[in-house]
């Protein structure tokens, strides 16, 4: 098997790993889809749906990364033996603590055998692992160990009131469609999708199962051509058009735009695809969404409109990697006093340790708390006319466009050194004036009170 993925790597020219990844996310749409037909809810039960779902994630494993999944099983196993020894009281805390320790310990072993590499290793889905053991954590702590009348309506709805059993907490952590890039889902979603009751709810209303066929057939086709750019122009994505010196400003600014533009291409792909394959097996379905149109979107891991037009820091943050997002606000945002320093810490935490990474979590925060003063100040100023709002909103995506675009590379080049180039070719003007703004700007409570 190891040839085959050769061979498709100098057929394509694309590295091996990225072969390994795109052939298993190609492979898992048969696979979902013969789990949802072959292996129905209403005359399979539980644990063959289980059993199936883990191994086959686990057999991924082994392809992609051969003893490193080790590595991997051996930190969901450790989680599942703080769940059942640990009281529910603190069992989220140290849980999460765990997890933070363990994705540092992968990152720094990262760090030390592919220092500045590209590759595909054991940590993507250790990052996505970290996800599912916390969040089993607090869904058990909120269902045992609170009172349901201090609990959000979110919360309610995702608490559990007992420990799943290492099947079930195996299948969660590993199931093969969410395994390699994710979504992460919930622990109660996941489990309704085993057992059949988000289709069953919906049974309740419309007679029988909603056909996934139309969303599936959409991600499938919108995350292939996003594969196709990269394919296409992956001889654009070299670091020297970038960090050339001699380049004219206006010539590394569209290398900067082309750059960051195919990079997020892949990783559209990576999110839709991910997304189409959770479609195909049943996972994903809402049978709780108001809208219609958006009952097939609880996977949903990319909004590439709001990205790509977004007018504020806030649109753009919360339109991408929504599953990470969802996790870092369940935990870390709405129990940590909505701090956003917090919140970015922890989610640069999670990333890694280049300094690429800390910068532009800085960077994305500042913008953050500046885009929330400057939303209140002019969110009547332009409202006069049709002209000056439009204009307004055009002005805004330009500017957020290269500020995102300016930012995504600091994230994406990693290293001081070259960060730090960059910035200088911009005169620090970004920077600069994103701090000159928060401390200039008055907060969003005293401007209120005034």
């Amino acid at each position: 098997m190891d040839k085959l993925f050769e061979e498709l790597s100098t057929i394509l020219s694309v590295p091996v790993d990225k072969v390994r990844y795109v052939t298993l996310f190609l492979v898992s749409f048969p696979l979902a889809t013969l789990l949802r037909v072959v292996l129905h809810y209403s005359y399979t039960s539980p644990t063959i749906r289980h059993t199936v779902s883990a191994l086959l994630g686990l057999f991924f494993g082994w392809i992609c990364f051969q003893w490193q999944v080790f590595y991997l099983i051996g930190f969901v196993l450790i989680g599942y033996i703080l769940l059942v020894t640990l009281p529910p009281s603190i069992v989220q805390r140290y849980s999460m603590i765990y997890a933070l320790i363990s994705i540092s310990t992968g990152h720094i072993y990262r760090l030390i055998t592919d220092y500045g590499g590209y590759t595909l290793d054991f940590t993507g889905p250790l990052m996505l692992l970290v996800q599912r053991v916390s969040y089993v954590a607090y869904a058990y702590h909120d269902g045992v160990a609170r009172d349901e009348s201090k609990l959000t309506e979110d919360q309610k709805r995702h608490k559990i009131d007992s420990i799943p059993s290492l099947l079930e907490y195996f299948s969660y952590n590993f199931c093969f469609m969410t395994f390699l890039a994710g979504p992460t889902t919930t622990y109660r979603e996941y489990d309704d999708f085993i057992t059949g009751n988000n289709m069953i709810r919906a049974k309740q209303v419309t007679g029988s199962d909603p056909s996934p066929l139309v969303p599936v057939l959409k991600k499938a086709s919108v995350s292939l051509l996003f594969l196709s750019i990269v394919v296409l122009n992956t001889q654009r994505l070299d670091k020297n058009l970038l960090l050339d010196p001699d380049l004219s400003f206006p010539r590394r600014l569209l290398n900067i735009t082309i750059f960051a533009s195919i990079i997020r291409c892949q990783y559209y792909f990576t999110f839709i695809i991910a997304d189409g394959i959770c479609n195909a097996g049943g996972l994903g379905y809402d049978s709780l969404a108001s809208d219609e149109s958006k009952r097939w979107s609880l996977t949903t891991m990319v909004d590439v409109y709001q990205i790509e037009l977004a007018t504020n820091a806030r649109e753009l943050i919360s339109g991408w990697n929504l599953p990470t997002m969802n996790w870092l606000r369940r935990l870390i945002y709405d129990r940590g006093n909505k701090s956003v320093l917090l919140t970015n810490m922890v989610s640069a935490m999670w990333h890694g340790y280049y300094p690429g990474y800390y910068l532009s979590f800085f960077v994305a925060g500042l913008g953050t708390l500046v885009g929330r003063k400057l939303r209140f100040i002019t969110q009547n100023a332009f409202d006069s006319s049709r002209v000056m709002k439009s204009s307004y909103t055009v002005l805004c995506i330009i500017v957020l466009s290269l500020m995102r675009d300016f930012n995504f590379i600091s994230f994406q080049l990693m290293f001081l050194e070259d960060i730090f180039f960059i910035w200088k070719c911009y005169y620090f003007i970004p920077v600069i004036g994103l701090l000159s703004l928060f401390f200039l700007l008055p907060s969003v409570k005293k401007q209120k009170s005034t």
